[in-house]
């Protein structure tokens, strides 16, 4: 049992301390946690906050902050007792306090927008989505594989055994290639209008895959074959991903002006009414 426990610990550090991805993660987090409280005391169009004319950054995104953090220091309490169920459960609320997060964000954003660049502050569009979009998902993304993990880990050891350390790693790979799926299809298809400056998970996941197979990679193991298909995915998403992003960005960028709109009705006018 004990050897196992190691085992996992040593699956651990890919998430937990690999490539010191951590360190990233709340030096993001304090970016843009001090930029979101920084607007409350600049000053905006009419002498009033700048984060409230018009609300890019809601205020309910620094009580979810602290609730998540609330949750991540659960979680480590409860893994290093070798809780696994608990810290199960505090991992999962932690990833849909960070969904929840990008949620409130782009929304907030995409209704402000239009009002921002019409007041000149196209700065503060990007700086939302450079610190904060992106702070969140890279996050949010590491706190996904790491739920996985310790779904493996609770599959392998709490109450009955229900599976093997394979097999529970190869059913949190299944789990985390239908995720990479829906994930892609959505922020590529369905969800562009809001994510797409959002970029950081597809490096996320391939750093948390390249730190697997460094760690555990075995030839010809069937996880290790599986971990290595799916980074190539990954790795040829995040290619897709900046592709289009750019694409899109030249061809139609996400944020449009009132007049530059009223001005482009007033043309396609114009030229209707030609003989």
């Amino acid at each position: 049992m004990e050897n196992k426990i190691d085992h996992f610990r040593i699956i651990g550090t890919i998430v937990f301390r690999g490539s010191h991805i951590w360190g990233i993660i709340y030096t993001w987090q304090a970016l843009w946690v001090i930029y979101s409280i920084a607007n409350i005391w600049r000053k905006g169009p009419g002498g009033k906050p700048a984060y409230s004319n018009p609300e890019f950054i809601p205020s309910i995104l620094l009580a979810l902050a602290a609730t998540t953090s609330a949750l991540g220091i659960a979680w480590l309490i409860s893994f290093d007792r070798l809780e696994l169920e608990l810290s199960f459960v505090a991992l999962i609320l932690y990833s849909l306090g960070m969904y929840a997060s990008l949620v409130f964000s782009y929304r907030a954003l995409d209704k402000a927008s239009p009002y921002l660049v019409q007041q000149k502050r196209v700065t503060e569009i990007w700086l939302t989505r450079g610190l904060v979009h992106n702070g969140l998902a890279i996050q949010g993304t590491w706190v996904s594989v790491a739920t996985l993990l310790n779904l493996a880990m609770v599959l392998t050891y709490s109450g009955d055994k229900i599976a093997s350390v394979d097999e529970a790693g190869t059913v949190s790979l299944s789990v985390l290639t239908v995720e990479i799926a829906v994930f892609a299809f959505t922020d590529l298809v369905l969800l562009d209008r809001w994510t797409r400056y959002t970029l950081t998970p597809y490096a996320v996941l391939i750093v948390a895959l390249t730190g697997s197979i460094a760690k555990n990679y075995s030839a010809g193991a069937t996880n290790s074959v599986f971990t290595v298909v799916l980074l190539v995915a990954a790795c040829l998403l995040a290619v897709v991903k900046l592709t289009v992003t750019i694409y899109r960005h030249l061809r139609n960028p996400r944020y449009r002006t009132m007049s530059d709109n009223e001005e482009e009705l007033r043309l396609k006018g114009n030229r209707d009414n030609l003989p």
